[in-house]
C-alpha cells in the first residue's frame, strides 16, 4: 500500500494484456483473501474492529483499482445470504462488521454516484434491501427510538447522496424488494426468523419514509355535515363552539327567538363552565373541520400513484395473508405484530388514496373494524379471554400508530374507527374488583401492557367527556399493577404507562377542565416518579426519559400543582438523581415544582433531622454558649423543614476548594450534580423567604455554617461563561420547553447569577475576604453587566405583584436604580429612597429618608439604618426590607420603643420584639442583640445605664 505499490505494482498489473495469467491469478488470490477475511469472526473490541475494517477497505479499494470493476461480489459483500445470516447472528455482531467494512470502502470513492454504482452492479439485484435490513437494529425495540434503530440505515443512505442522490426510482424498487423480503420471512414455515422479520419491517418503514418524505395525516369526511342549521338545534345539544382556529366543546343552554327568524343561543363551555351568547354560524358539529384537499395532493401526479402502489403491495403480500387472518398461537405472535405494523406504514406514510370497495382504504377499514368487534365481543374477566384479547389489543395498537418496530404516529385512528365501545368494555373490566384484585396478586403483564398501548392511540378519538374521564381510572389501575412488578420488563412497564398518561393529558384539553383536581392523575404521576427513580441505568432508555420529561412539561403548565405531591414524597431520591446524567433534567424540574410550593417539606414541630446533620451540628456547637447554640438549633430546624435532607447533607459535606476540589469534583458529572443541588436550594430559599422573612435568615445562616457557598462559587466560576451577552436569557438552560442535555457551562453561569441574587450578603463577604484575585475582576464585571440589572428588574416585578404593602406606595426605576416608598401614618409623610449601586451586592446600598416630614431626624436615621442592615448584612431583598421597615414604623407609632442595640422594634433576624427589660433603667432589648453586645464587649453591663445586668424576660 505504500509508494512502491502505487508507483510500480499498480501500473504493472493494469498493463498486462487479457491473456496475462499472472494478473488473473493475482486478482483471484486477492479476491479470495478478502472474502475469507469477511467470513472471519470480528474482534470483540470496537477499536480493534474499526482498525480491522479500515485495513480491509484499503485492500478492497486497491483490488477495485486493478480490476476497474466496481462490484461488491469480488469483495465478498455482494451476497444476500451473507447479509441475511448476519441478521441472525447472536454471539458476534456481524452486521456491524460488514457495515463498517462497506462504509469505509464507500468513503474511499470520490462521488456518491460511484458509491451507488458499486452497490447497483452486484449480481444480486436486491442486495441493497438485504443490506438495509441487516444493519437495522432489532434489540429492545419498544424502548429504543426508531431513529436509533435505523441510525446505520441513515448513514448508508446519506453516503449514497441521500434521497436525491439515491433517486426515487431506486428507492421505490427497494421498497418493493423490502415488501417481498418481509413476505418471504413471514411465509417461512420454520418460523425461526423472528429477528429477521423485525429488522425487515423496520427497514421497510425507513425506506417508505425516505421515499415519501412527508407523513400523511388524512381525514375521512364525516357522514354528517359540519355546519349547523339553526332550526335543528335543541336545548341540551352538545356542539363545538368555533373560537378563532380552535373549537371548544359546549352545551346549548337556551335558544333565543326574540329576533326571529335570526336565532341565537346561550351556550356553556364545558372546559371553563362559563356561559356566552353566540350565533349558529359559530357552532359546529365536529371537533375540527374537514379539509377536502387533505388527501387530494397525493392523487395528483406520480407520487399519489406510487403511494397507492406501495400500499397495495403491502396489503396483498402482508395484511391479507396474516393480519386479516389473525392466528392466536404463540409462534404467530411476531408475525401478527409485524403485519399490524405494516398497517401503520400504510396509514402514516403511504396514505389512503383510493376509495371504494376493494380499495386499500376499504380493506384496512374492514380488517381493523373486524378486530375491534372481536375485541368487544371477547373481552371478559377470564384467563382464556384475556389471553386472546391481548393479541387483538396489541395488534390494534400497533396498526393504529403505537410504533414499536415502525415510526410512531398519533393520528392514524382519526377517521378510521370509533374506539369508544372498547374503552367502555375496559372500564367495566378494571372496575370488576374480584378480577382486579386477582390481577394484583398474579398479573397478566402482557395484557396490561397492551391495554396501555391501546389507550395511547385510542384516547385521541374519545369525544365523550364522561368516558374520557374514566380513562384516567384505567391508567391508574394499570399503574398499580405494572409498576409494582419487579421483572426484566420494568422499563417497558414504566414506558407504556408513561405513554398512556402522556396521550391522555395531551388529549384532555378538549374533554376535561385543567383547573379540576384529578386524584387519579396525581396518583399515577407519583407512582411513575417512584418507578423513574428506581430504574437502573441499564433499564433506562431515551424513550422513557422523553416520555417522562413530556409529562413534566405538560403538568408544569397546568393551574393545578400536579407534580408537587410526587416531588414532595421523593425529594431525597430526586436529589440523588441529580447526579445521574439520564435522570437529572427530569429530577431537577420535579424539585423545582417543589421549590415553588409555599408549603414546607416538614412541619417545624415534628421535623426529623438526619444523623449526618446532627453530627455536624454537634461539631458546630463546640465552643458556643447557650444562646448561640440555641439559635443554631432553630436555624437547622427551619432549614430541615424546607430543604430536602439529602441536599442538606450534600451542602454540609462540601469542603473548601483548596483541600479537596480535585477529589470531589474530578468528574463533570459530580460538578453538575452539585450545581443543580445548589440551584434547587436557592429556589427553595427564595420561596421560604417569601412565606416568612425569618426562613430566609435561618436557611442563609445554615448555608453560611456549611461553608459551601465559597466552594460552589469557585467551582461554578471555573466552568461558567461570565462574558455572556445581556440579550441571552441566562435561564434558558433550564427552560421547560428546551429538553436537551444540560450544559455545564450554562448551568454554572446560572449558579453564579442565582447565588449573587439570593445570597447577596454572603457573596459580598466571600468576595471581600476569600475570592481569589484572578476571579475578582471577572465576577465584578459579571455582576455589574448581568446580575445587577436583571436582579433589579426581577425585584421590581416582585414588588409590583406584592399585596402586603397596604397603604404604602412603592415605585422604582431600572434606569435610575432608585426605589421610593411613601407611607402616611398619623398625618406624617414617611418617605424612604433606596439607591442600588450598579455593582450591588458587592457594594452597599444607600438609604435616604430626608424627605420624611414630621419625624425627628434621629428616628428616620434609625429607620434608614434598619433598611441598610437588612440589605447589606442580612441577605434580605428590597421587598423584605420595605415590609420590615413598614412593620417597625407601625410598632413605633403604637408606642413600642426600639431596641437600643439594633435601633429596630422587630429583630432583623427573628422578627421578635424587645423581650428583655433592664431592672435598673427599664429599657428593653432583643435577647439576641443583648447577647451579642455582652459577647463583643466582654462585659455583662446594661447597654444604656452600664449597671451590671439584672433583667427580666417580658
Amino acid at each position: 500500500g505504500g509508494m512502491i505499490w502505487n508507483e510500480y505494482a499498480v501500473n504493472l498489473l493494469t498493463t498486462f494484456g487479457e491473456k496475462a495469467s499472472f494478473k488473473d491469478q493475482f486478482i483471484l488470490k486477492a479476491s479470495s483473501s478478502l472474502r475469507n477475511d469477511i467470513h472471519c469472526e470480528p474482534p470483540l473490541d470496537h477499536a480493534v474492529l474499526e482498525l480491522t475494517c479500515q485495513a480491509w477497505s484499503k485492500r478492497a479499494m486497491r483490488l477495485l483499482r486493478i480490476t476497474k470493476l466496481d462490484n461488491l461480489d469480488n469483495l465478498g459483500l455482494g451476497s444476500a445470504e451473507l447479509w441475511d445470516s448476519a441478521s441472525l447472528s447472536t454471539e458476534r455482531d456481524f452486521s456491524e462488521y460488514f457495515f463498517l467494512c462497506l462504509m469505509y470502502l464507500l468513503h474511499s470513492f470520490n462521488s456518491a454516484e460511484q458509491r451507488k454504482e458499486l452497490i447497483s452492479n452486484a449480481n444480486e439485484s436486491r442486495i441493497f434491501v438485504h443490506i438495509l435490513t441487516s444493519i437495522a437494529k432489532s434489540e429492545n425495540p419498544i424502548l429504543e427510538s426508531f431513529n436509533h434503530r435505523t441510525e446505520r440505515n441513515h448513514q448508508l443512505l446519506d453516503i449514497l447522496g441521500g434521497r436525491a442522490g439515491t433517486g426515487e426510482t431506486l428507492l421505490e424498487q427497494t421498497c418493493i424488494d423490502g415488501i417481498v423480503l418481509l413476505s418471504t420471512f413471514m411465509n417461512d414455515q420454520a418460523r425461526k426468523k423472528t429477528k429477521s422479520m423485525i429488522k425487515a419491517i423496520t427497514s421497510l418503514s425507513f425506506l417508505v419514509s425516505a421515499l415519501f418524505q412527508t407523513p400523511t395525516y388524512y381525514e375521512i369526511q364525516p357522514t354528517e355535515k359540519d355546519e349547523i342549521d339553526p332550526s335543528d338545534v335543541k336545548e341540551g345539544d352538545s356542539l363545538w363552539y368555533e373560537l378563532g382556529s380552535q373549537r371548544i366543546k359546549a352545551t346549548v343552554m337556551k335558544i333565543h327567538t326574540d329576533d326571529f327568524p335570526n336565532l341565537y343561543f346561550t351556550i356553556r363551555e364545558e372546559k371553563s363552565n362559563s356561559e356566552r351568547q353566540t350565533i349558529a354560524s359559530r357552532l359546529k358539529r365536529h371537533p375540527k373541520s374537514f379539509n377536502p384537499q387533505s388527501t387530494a395532493s397525493f392523487v395528483d401526479g406520480g407520487e399519489g400513484s406510487r403511494r397507492e402502489h406501495i400500499g397495495r403491495l403491502i396489503t396483498d403480500n402482508i395484511l391479507k395473508p396474516h393480519l386479516f387472518r389473525l392466528q392466536f398461537d404463540e409462534e404467530s405472535t411476531t408475525i401478527n405484530e409485524v403485519s399490524a405494523e405494516a398497517v401503520n406504514i400504510i396509514l402514516s406514510q403511504c396514505g389512503l388514496i383510493s376509495v371504494g370497495i376493494g380499495s386499500v382504504r376499504y380493506e384496512i377499514f374492514q380488517g381493523i373494524t373486524s378486530m375491534l368487534v372481536l375485541l368487544c365481543d371477547s373481552l371478559a374477566p377470564t384467563d382464556s379471554s384475556i389471553e386472546k384479547c391481548t393479541m387483538v389489543i396489541r395488534c390494534l395498537s400497533l396498526a393504529l400508530g403505537f410504533g414499536v418496530y415502525t415510526t410512531p404516529s398519533s393520528m392514524n385512528i382519526t377517521g378510521i374507527i370509533d374506539p369508544t365501545d372498547s374503552i367502555v368494555k375496559l372500564v367495566d373490566l378494571y372496575r370488576n374488583s374480584t378480577w382486579f384484585e386477582a390481577q394484583k396478586r398474579h398479573p397478566f403483564e402482557r395484557f396490561h401492557q397492551s391495554v396501555s398501548m391501546w389507550l395511547s392511540v385510542a384516547v385521541i378519538a374519545i369525544k365523550d367527556g364522561e368516558i374520557f374521564r374514566c380513562i384516567s381510572g384505567i391508567i391508574r389501575s394499570i399503574s398499580d399493577i405494572l409498576l409494582s412488578i419487579n421483572s426484566k420488563e420494568s422499563g417497558v412497564n414504566a414506558y407504556v404507562v408513561m405513554k398512556a398518561m402522556n396521550s391522555f393529558q395531551i388529549a384532555s384539553n378538549d374533554c376535561t377542565d385543567d383547573s379540576v383536581d384529578n386524584h387519579d392523575e396525581k396518583q399515577v404521576l407519583g407512582e411513575l416518579t417512584q418507578c423513574f427513580i428506581r430504574l437502573s441505568q441499564q433499564e433506562m432508555s431515551w424513550k422513557i426519559v422523553e416520555e417522562f420529561s413530556s409529562l413534566i412539561v405538560i403538568n408544569s403548565k397546568k393551574p393545578i400543582k400536579m407534580l408537587e405531591p410526587a416531588a414532595r414524597s421523593h425529594a431525597n431520591d430526586l436529589t440523588e438523581c441529580l447526579y445521574s446524567p439520564s435522570k437529572r433534567w427530569c429530577s431537577f424540574h420535579l424539585l423545582y415544582s417543589l421549590a415553588m410550593s409555599s408549603k414546607p417539606l416538614q412541619e417545624e414541630e415534628s421535623v426529623i433531622i438526619s444523623d449526618v446533620i446532627n453530627q455536624q451540628q454537634a461539631e458546630w456547637k463546640q465552643g458556643m454558649d447557650g444562646e448561640d447554640a440555641s439559635e443554631l438549633e432553630d436555624d437547622i430546624i427551619i432549614s430541615a423543614s424546607w430543604l430536602p435532607e439529602k441536599a442538606m447533607c450534600i451542602l454540609s459535606q462540601m469542603k473548601p476548594k483548596s483541600s479537596s476540589i480535585q477529589n470531589k469534583l474530578g468528574e463533570e458529572n459530580e460538578i453538575m450534580g452539585d450545581l443543580l443541588t445548589w440551584l434547587t436550594c436557592l429556589s427553595i430559599l427564595d420561596t421560604a423567604g417569601s412565606v416568612d422573612m425569618r426562613n430566609r435568615t435561618s436557611i442563609s445562616s445554615f448555608i453560611q455554617k456549611t461553608k459551601s457557598l465559597g466552594f460552589l462559587l469557585e467551582t461554578a466560576m471555573e466552568h461558567a461563561d461570565l462574558d455572556i451577552d445581556r440579550k441571552e436569557s441566562i435561564f434558558s438552560c433550564i427552560d421547560l420547553d428546551d429538553k436537551h442535555d444540560l450544559s455545564i457551562q450554562e448551568v454554572a453561569t446560572l449558579a453564579v447569577f442565582r447565588t449573587v441574587e439570593s445570597l447577596p450578603t454572603l457573596v459580598k463577604t466571600w468576595f471581600n475576604d476569600y475570592c481569589p484575585r484572578y476571579m475578582q475582576n471577572k465576577l465584578s464585571t459579571f455582576v455589574e453587566n448581568i446580575v445587577a440589572p436583571e436582579t433589579l428588574h426581577r425585584e421590581l416585578t416582585r414588588i409590583k405583584k406584592a399585596t402586603s404593602f397596604g397603604e404604602m406606595t412603592v415605585n422604582g426605576s431600572c434606569v435610575s436604580r432608585e426605589i421610593t416608598a411613601t407611607y402616611h401614618q398619623d398625618e406624617c409623610q414617611l418617605s424612604v429612597m433606596i439607591r442600588i449601586p450598579p455593582s450591588f451586592p458587592l457594594k452597599n446600598v444607600e438609604v435616604d429618608c430626608q424627605k420624611t416630614l414630621g419625624i425627628p431626624e434621629n428616628r428616620w436615621r434609625r429607620w434608614a439604618l434598619q433598611i441598610m442592615l437588612m440589605l447589606n448584612n442580612q441577605d434580605g431583598s428590597v421587598l423584605d426590607a420595605l415590609l420590615l421597615w413598614k412593620q417597625n414604623v407601625d410598632k413605633e407609632f403604637d408606642g413600642i420603643e426600639p431596641c437600643p442595640v439594633c435601633y429596630s422594634v422587630l429583630c432583623i433576624k427573628t422578627h421578635a420584639m424587645p423581650n428583655l427589660q433592664c431592672r435598673t433603667c427599664n429599657n428593653r432589648f432583643h435577647s439576641t442583640c443583648l447577647h451579642k453586645w455582652f459577647t463583643e464587649s466582654g462585659k455583662s453591663n446594661c447597654v444604656l445605664c452600664q449597671q451590671p445586668w439584672s433583667g427580666t424576660k417580658v
